[in-house]
């Protein structure tokens, strides 16, 4: 069964996946980070897969935001009941993905919370 059927066999329609993508370490800068997560998440979405994709929401409002704030914690605190509430998490295996601290402890909280972590290969086919 590929990553798509496994998370559709499970999703019921209220229910929406945890997208976790690497941010400050892709080695190509944030801004591609970002390009990258929303190419993940549209091809997620079109297969009929409920996503929240944290980069793509936060991205934009990290630049509103003062720069002391903009600390790894601050952003962990945002995420973590996004992940407690997720039916699982889906991680990204973008440039980067490997080394990203924040996407390791998000896949730990689903684990503790037993939830199912699904890796998805990059580039996407």
């Amino acid at each position: 069964m590929n990553i798509i059927d496994s998370i559709l066999d499970i999703q019921e329609e209220h229910d929406y996946f945890y997208m976790a993508s690497c941010y400050s370490q892709h080695p190509d800068g944030i801004d591609v980070a970002m390009d990258q997560a929303c190419i993940a998440a549209a091809w997620l979405m079109q297969r009929g897969v409920h996503i929240l994709a944290p980069i793509p929401h936060s991205h934009p409002i990290q630049a509103k935001l003062p720069k002391e704030t903009w600390a790894h914690d601050f952003w962990m605190a945002q995420d973590f009941p996004l992940v407690a509430h997720a039916k699982g998490v889906i991680l990204v295996e973008m440039p980067g993905w490997e080394k990203s601290k924040g996407m390791t402890m998000e896949a730990a909280w689903a684990k503790a919370w037993k939830k199912p972590v699904f890796r998805l290969s990059w580039p996407l086919s």
